[in-house]
Order: C-alpha cells, then structure tokens, then sequence
C-alpha cells in the first residue's frame, strides 16, 4: 500500500535509484524506522571510505562538596560509550552528506 503523502513529504525531494538496463526507480522508505540517540561520534578515514563510529556517552554522576567531587573525578580513568551503530560510507558520498547536512543546519542556527 502506497504511503499517503503529509505536508511534510512535499519538501523532500523525490529520489531515483538507476538499475542496470539504465533506468531510474524510485526509492520507497519505510513508514516508521527506529531512532537511535547517540551524542558521541568518531570517523576514520581509509581512503576509500569513511567509518563513521556513533555511540551514546554517559558521563558519570558526582555529587558532594566540591572537595568530594574533585576527589572522585580524579579517579576516573574512563568514561564507557556504549556503541549504536558503525556506518561504512563510500569517500565519493561523504562530502554529500556534509553538504545535506550543513543546508540542514543552516536554518536552525538563523
């Protein structure tokens, strides 16, 4: 079944996937898809792709008088990232994903 069209699908611009014999096929998404939070991030570099390593941070929490929280912070060796997922994208890609993303970024830093 077709997916109704929201206003909120009218700015997305329609995207093709070509196929062997040279056509061009729609891409369908899926209706619904799980968000994952994450808040930290690492990328390397391979030279024919990029790993992108995204993780949930959560930073220990310290209570007491300053003294106490000084004392405890000074035995922290680590602080664990627990990992949400590692994407491979080709190099050729990477510059238009920045670019999607900084348009996107441009608004809501207006």
């Amino acid at each position: 079944m077709a997916k109704k069209k929201t206003e909120s699908d009218k700015s997305a611009p329609e995207k093709a996937a070509p196929i062997q014999d040279g056509r061009m096929l729609p891409i369908s998404y899926p209706e619904s898809e799980l968000g994952l939070f994450a808040n930290h991030m690492i990328a390397q570099n391979s030279g024919t792709e990029f790993h992108l390593s995204f993780f949930q941070l959560h930073p220990p929490i310290l209570t007491g008088t300053p003294e106490e929280i000084n004392r405890a912070v000074a035995k922290i060796d680590s602080v664990q990232a627990k990992p949400v997922v590692h994407l491979i994208v080709p190099t050729d890609q990477v510059a238009q994903i920045v670019d999607i993303l900084q348009k996107q970024l441009r608004p809501s830093q207006q």
